[in-house]
């Protein structure tokens, strides 16, 4: 249904919803005021009542002192008893009216004071007081006095009735507007009736118009197009879908569409239909496999879904099937690709692993003969010179090579941790003291703080100190002279963070998301000026990563310094020791 007609649909609803509100509204009203109607009815009733019980229980007063005769006093006993309980019932139905709280307070006192004068009565005749019961009988019977409770019922029932002719009026005001709402809402909805008839007449229209262009659709799509109703069988195909298995239209309609399907794909396919005509699915896809006529295979994209006519339940499947034989061959050879290049990845970090550790032998052989002849004497200053620009140069390529070997073991999974409780303080301490000598000689003022305490966390502490050697090497290396390097440690948020600062060269905006790449180094020019594969910081990075933290680089640019702060947790349970 088209969403305007939906919406006219839901107005008409809500104004018809509103017409019942407002008729029950006003019909509440109708109902709350011959409520109350009754209740000054009963009012009335209950004044009269009182008003000839009282007179009951006087006639019977005055017979038994006439007669002297004791049947009168039962009925005056059974009035008096209920004397009281009906003022009682005549002040809880007039509370609302001020005047009439006022006299039933009245009514109340003289009621009491009836029956009060009424029992002595009684008393005085049964004791023979024949002058006493003379003197009350002219008070209350005779003397003015004894009409003032005729007056006040004669008033409460003047206020009564008063109260009945507003409230009459005011009934019969809210009848006449309810029957002019019925009227109303009764030609309104003839409106209506005629509007809904009008519209659903043009859906049903656009409706037929809305198939006819589906049909056209369905034909010329250029994809195919199948309906398969609850028993399985293809109600109908486009051409597209006979092309692209090559079987004639014909032959399509009617067969099982599992005739259709590859028999590695049967039982998955059948569990989605089976869900979706149950009714605990709307729609699915899936990328499966059907036959052509002639048995080869085609791979295709089908997206179904449930079309329910009205009956409760699924009338039919609709499903969209999409050639897909092309991408599917080329996503095999894109995994055939993918698996190569990961072997040679692998291949090529073992054979640098392999190198490296080649290399590093024969370094060492050198590192350990220069150590013996800078022991030798005596050399001359020449030979002393060249036997320190050998170690040192061989010292640069050990260091190099490790960064290579660590570089590659990180890559194949077999990167060396050996986690034991280590003091952080300890281990800076010790990096600094050995490049305080470099400091020095470039005049660069080292700067370091620390807090009292211990800082204990579980790490390596070879790779500790591997971390913060490449952070203050970079440091010094990239600081100008008189510049300042400042290494702080502090105790942050569940653990201890390292901060490494300094007024060097500082890194470029568009350069740090990518400072810790390996080989990626900003400016070639810079970084040959001082040596290095641009591992250090990738290595650091892995390193803090590994013992469960972060390395984090910041910089306000170009000739500004920059910053790197390490966090390391002070606990790592379930980490290696």
């Amino acid at each position: 249904m088209p969403k305007h007609l939906k919406i006219l649909f839901l107005l008409i609803l809500f104004v018809l919803f509103g017409n019942c509100v407002t008729v029950y509204i006003h019909t509440s009203i109708l109902l709350k005021q011959g409520h109350w109607v009754a209740h000054t009815f009963q009012v009335i009733s209950e004044i009269e009542s009182l008003r000839a019980d009282l007179k009951t229980a006087g006639t019977n007063v005055r017979s038994f002192v006439i007669t002297n005769d004791d049947l009168f006093l039962p009925e005056f006993y059974r009035i008096r008893d209920m004397l009281l309980s009906k003022v009682k019932s005549i002040e809880q139905l007039t509370s609302d009216n001020p005047t009439q709280a006022d006299q039933v307070k009245k009514l109340s006192a003289l009621v009491v004071e009836r029956v009060s004068e009424s029992n002595t009565i009684v008393a005085l005749q049964q004791t023979g007081a024949k002058e006493e019961i003379g003197t009350i009988l002219k008070k209350f019977f005779l003397q003015p006095e004894g009409l003032s409770l005729e007056i006040l019922f004669n008033s409460m029932i003047r206020e009564e009735q008063r109260l009945l002719d507003l409230r009459t009026q005011s009934m019969d005001k809210s009848l006449g507007i309810l029957n002019l709402i019925l009227t109303f809402v009764l030609g309104l909805d003839i409106v209506f009736v005629i509007v809904i008839y009008y519209y659903f007449d043009r859906y049903l229209k656009e409706r037929r118009e809305s198939e006819q262009r589906f049909r056209a659709v369905f034909e010329q799509a250029a994809v195919g197009i199948e309906q398969i109703d609850p028993e399985g069988l293809i109600v109908s195909a486009n051409p597209k879908l006979s092309q692209m298995l090559g079987y004639p239209g014909h032959e399509l309609i009617g067969m099982p569409w599992v005739q259709l399907v590859h028999p590695d794909e049967i039982e998955s396919a059948k569990t989605n239909d089976s869900r979706l005509f149950r009714g605990e699915i709307t729609s699915y896809s899936m990328e499966k496999r059907y036959l052509r006529k002639d048995g080869a295979p085609v791979w295709i994209a089908v997206t179904s879904s449930a079309v329910d006519l009205g009956q409760g339940r699924p009338t039919y499947r609709l499903s969209i099937v999409e050639d897909i034989t092309r991408r599917k061959l080329a996503e095999v050879e894109r995994e055939k690709l993918l698996h190569d290049s990961q072997v040679a990845i692998r291949l090529k970090d073992e054979f640098l692993m392999t190198v490296t550790h080649e290399l590093r032998t024969p370094l060492n052989v050198v590192l350990g003969h220069a150590d013996l002849l800078k022991d030798e004497e005596p050399l001359s200053d020449d030979v002393k010179q060249s036997i320190e620009a050998i170690h040192r140069s061989a010292l640069t390529q050990v260091r190099l090579v490790n960064d290579l070997l660590d570089v590659a073991a990180a890559a194949t999974g077999k990167l060396t941790f050996n986690a034991e409780e280590t003091d952080l303080r300890d281990i800076l301490q010790e990096v600094i003291e050995m490049f305080r000598p470099a400091a020095r000689a470039k005049r660069i003022k080292l700067e370091w703080h620390s807090p009292a305490d211990k800082a204990l966390i579980w790490g390596d502490v070879i790779r500790l100190r591997q971390i913060f050697w490449n952070l203050l090497s970079n440091a010094i290396k990239f600081t100008p002279k008189g510049g300042l390097v400042n290494v702080e440690l502090m105790h942050g948020d569940r653990g201890f963070m390292v901060k490494v600062s300094d007024s060097g060269v500082g890194i470029d905006n568009d350069f740090l998301p990518y400072i810790f790449d390996a080989f990626r180094q900003e400016d070639g020019s810079t970084t040959r000026g001082h040596g290095g594969l641009g591992l250090g910081l990738s290595i650091a990075k892995q390193l803090a990563e590994l013992h469960g933290g972060t390395l984090k680089a910041s910089s306000p640019g170009k000739s500004y310094g920059s910053t790197f702060i390490a966090f390391f947790p002070d606990q790592l349970p379930g980490l290696p020791k």
